[in-house]
């Protein structure tokens, strides 16, 4: 019994055991007064644990992929070098430009709040003056089948003309003659109707012709 004490208070004085007495004590002594904060402290960083236990398969996947792009990254490390070698002066070029870009962004602004401005002062005009332009753009729609055709027939007649007459040895000058007027064009009104063929006899000859004299 002797022997069985010695070594049990050999064990005790080496164990560390007024240690622990020391422990115990700070920490009563700390969580004086605070032991609703602790509770709670201890249920939210359960529920953590209790979080991070069902999303344990999610991180797994994260970082087997974190795994996977350091992989990669390490096997193209010379090529990221490079890339950082040859952006290094563009990012210097940048750099030393920042005061005209901040100055060019603050006259896109400028420019920006002049714009709408103005967009907000005329808008109805611009508004009425589509509105007017109206009538001329169906005035020409309806205009273009017959000018078209028209001017399709003279590009023909003038290949026609070049090629029979080769050289300079003919010119002839011509007028078109548009049905309507610009007034009544613009404004979107009836066009005047062509004039029709009269029986009056042609004017000028073969001379005039030749001359440029006759249109």
């Amino acid at each position: 019994m002797e022997n069985t004490l010695a070594a049990v208070g050999a064990l005790m004085s080496g164990s560390g055991l007024d240690q622990v007495q020391t422990i115990v004590t700070e920490t009563n002594r700390a969580l004086a007064g605070h032991e609703q904060q602790v509770r709670n402290l201890l249920g939210q960083l359960d529920s953590l644990l209790r979080s991070l236990d069902a999303h344990r398969n999610d991180i797994n996947r994260t970082i087997s992929a974190l795994n996977s792009f350091a992989a990669l990254g390490a096997q193209n490390q010379a090529a990221l070098q490079a890339a950082l070698t040859h952006i290094t002066p563009a990012l210097d070029v940048l750099l030393s430009q920042r005061t005209d870009f901040l100055t060019l962004l603050t006259s896109i602004t400028q420019l920006s709040k002049t714009t709408t401005g103005l967009l907000s002062q005329t808008s109805a005009g611009l508004v009425e003056r589509a509105r007017q332009l109206r009538p001329v753009l169906t005035a020409l729609a309806g205009f273009d089948s017959e000018l078209g055709s028209t001017l399709m027939s003279l590009q023909t007649f003038q290949h026609l003309l070049e090629g029979s007459i080769p050289g300079d040895y003919l010119t002839m000058d011509a007028d078109l003659s548009v049905s309507g007027t610009l007034e009544s064009l613009i404004t979107g009104g009836s066009r005047i109707a062509p004039s029709t063929a009269t029986n009056a006899p042609p004017t000028g000859g073969v001379g005039q012709l030749l001359s440029g004299g006759v249109r």
